[in-house]
């Protein structure tokens, strides 16, 4: 497995870890509120203390959450662009790869909404760009504007790889 693919992989299990330890969170802070709602005036001794401890079990599993959410976020940030232009990109792939027309290929609703992205799908796209080639030219105008391809290399993928990613070092980007 190369260095990108354990990169990604370590990505997408921090990133469900921390979806797991969240939703963990949100579930005891709500438990918290239902016993702290009860009305403690019913309540005899020995249920108040039980109820008493109860809470301070949530308010202690409550901090180990928040402490291993930190420790998630140290470990691989989440980077939401990337996971969301590695999602629309892989739907991509699959429905354009016997398409040979390019205007189908960017019109493809996964396709659009990278595009809907904006700047923030810039640096996913060249990343991509970098390791293959694609058809990501029409993308990367479409959110800058830009048109750094001559004339002559449009249409060989290679090329105009180089020249985005050309342009895109020289405007200060970094991926």
């Amino acid at each position: 497995m190369s260095d990108q693919s354990n990169e990604k992989a370590l990505l997408e299990r921090a990133e469900q870890e921390r979806l797991a330890v969240w939703k963990a969170h949100e579930g005891a802070m709500l438990g918290r509120e239902a016993l702290i709602a009860i009305d403690h005036a019913h309540l005899d001794v020995h249920e108040r203390l039980v109820l008493g401890q109860a809470i301070a079990r949530i308010d202690t599993l409550e901090s180990s959450l928040q402490t291993r959410l930190r420790q998630l976020q140290q470990v691989a940030p989440v980077d939401a662009a990337q996971i969301e232009f590695d999602r629309l990109a892989s739907a991509w792939r699959a429905d354009t790869r016997a398409v040979s027309s390019l205007t189908q290929m960017v019109n493809h609703p996964a396709y659009q909404q990278i595009i809907a992205m904006g700047p923030r799908a810039v640096a996913p796209i060249l990343r991509e760009m970098s390791r293959e080639p694609g058809h990501w030219g029409p993308a990367l105008h479409a959110i800058t504007g830009a048109k750094p391809v001559p004339p002559e290399h449009e249409g060989q993928l290679k090329l105009v790889a180089a020249a985005w990613l050309k342009w895109a070092r020289e405007q200060g980007h970094r991926w």
